[in-house]
């Protein structure tokens, strides 16, 4: 997060990289989910700004107060000097993004698993049908974005 809001021009395949429910920290969860509902916004009605995010006062100021502190927190890591060099910096936010939605993913996987494993032990067939096709969903979700890692 911190290295997206690092960033002074906002490619719309960024914001669709991962979703507010792919991130584990819930503050995380609610700051992306209110970024994208800001950024998608910005992205398609202005030209990339000169100001990253972090540093735009005008973009957190309906910030909802109780990220307040979690964006404080984001704005004091230090960023690697090489991260000055915009197209690395979105090079690496893909990587990221790609490595947190394949955690999130599993966890899905996981998740549906023990789901699966819970109704073979009640006999529940059509809880199993519905898991297993749910199961294949997620997993080719899967496949596919290790595919285009």
């Amino acid at each position: 997060l911190a290295l997206y809001l690092a960033i002074k021009s906002h490619d719309k395949k960024i914001l669709e990289l991962v979703d507010a429910e792919d991130f584990l920290q819930k503050d995380a969860g609610l700051l992306w989910d209110w970024v994208l509902s800001r950024a998608i916004i910005k992205t398609s009605k202005t030209q990339p700004s000169s100001r990253s995010l972090l540093k735009s006062g005008s973009f957190f100021s309906t910030l909802p107060k109780t990220l307040d502190k979690f964006v404080d927190n984001l704005s004091l890591i230090a960023l690697r000097p090489e991260f000055n060099e915009a197209e690395l910096l979105v090079e690496e936010i893909f990587k990221i993004g790609k490595r947190i939605k394949e955690l999130a993913l599993r966890r899905q996987m996981d998740l549906i698993s023990k789901e699966l494993e819970n109704a073979q032990k009640t006999k529940d067939l059509k809880k199993l049908e519905k898991l297993s096709r749910r199961f294949g969903e997620v997993s080719q979700k899967f496949k596919e974005n290790i595919k285009n890692a």
